[in-house]
């Protein structure tokens, strides 16, 4: 795999990267990183540089959106108080066992975890994972992500048996979920998922490979 750096008016650095296994032209635009283009096999630097300029509006656009992403994250970085690690998990082990005595739930084990895609999970076999970033959250947050791993205890699916249970112990569980959005891992780890765009396509979408429970 080989990479040509060239900086382009108007987008910045752009790294032209060849790789056998691609198919088709890519461009992928990650915060804190160049822009990317992916070359497949027989395409030449020139069709690459001319698919780049024919994304330039959405690589703008998408641009613009990491810069505000950024932007928000950080004021929301500043006016959090940091935590440490020890602290953390000895914090949200006692929420987690007073939530659980307060509601009757009851679970196998919990582990604390430096974790980038999850807020929360629970296993199969009622095993919780906490993501020690929760201490961070405002209290009411990471006691909805608590409830809510917590009611997977029992019911393991998203559908409508777990919303009742998790609302009929947490009325504003919708309200909360919508506010947990706004505190993205992203706050703690910037490098998102990459967001990319393929030729032939005229609008591209993020990937998260959510797994169940584990994005309350």
């Amino acid at each position: 795999m080989t990479t040509t750096e060239r900086r382009v008016a108007g987008i910045g650095p752009v790294t032209f990267q060849r790789s056998r296994r691609a198919r088709n032209l890519r461009i992928t635009v990650q915060p804190l990183q160049p822009v990317r283009v992916v070359l497949p096999p027989g395409v030449s630097l020139e069709k690459g540089r001319d698919f780049l300029q024919s994304k330039r509006a959405w690589i703008t656009r998408r641009l613009k959106i990491h810069e505000e992403i950024l932007e928000r994250h950080h004021a929301l970085l500043s006016s959090m108080k940091p935590v440490d690690p020890d602290t953390a998990r000895r914090r949200l082990n006692a929420r987690l066992e007073a939530l659980a005595s307060r509601f009757g739930f009851s679970y196998n084990k919990c582990v604390v975890r430096n974790q980038k895609t999850c807020w929360g999970s629970c296993t199969p076999g009622n095993n919780i994972s906490l993501n020690v970033h929760l201490a961070c959250l405002p209290k009411k947050l990471a006691d909805y992500v608590i409830l809510h791993e917590l009611v997977h205890t029992i019911v393991k699916s998203h559908g409508p048996a777990f919303w009742k249970a998790l609302e009929d112990i947490l009325p504003e569980a919708r309200k909360r979920a919508g506010e947990l959005k706004e505190y993205s891992l992203d706050l703690f780890f910037i490098n998102r998922e990459p967001v990319t765009s393929r030729k032939g396509e005229s609008t591209a979408g993020t990937s998260s490979g959510n797994r169940r429970g584990s994005r309350p």
